[in-house]
């Protein structure tokens, strides 16, 4: 077998491991955006509220923002 070639199984865990980090940031996203809404605060302070580290704010943050942009075209 050549290093080359084409690994089915290593590309569906890759797979399943996107589509699952994806879900986690949707989830997370959908969650900051309820809390916003329902206590009428800011992205920040719903952050901080559902206890999110500061890692996990600048991905959930990046991964809003492109969604926004990807809404808009």
């Amino acid at each position: 077998m050549s290093i080359f070639e084409y690994n089915d199984e290593r590309q569906a865990r890759l797979f399943r491991k996107e589509g699952i980090e994806y879900g986690r940031m949707q989830m997370m996203a959908e969650m900051i955006s309820r809390t916003m809404k329902e206590k009428g605060i800011s992205f920040k302070e719903a952050c901080a509220f559902l206890l999110l580290n500061d890692e996990e704010i600048a991905a959930c943050k990046e991964f809003m923002d492109q969604m926004n942009s990807e809404n808009e075209r």
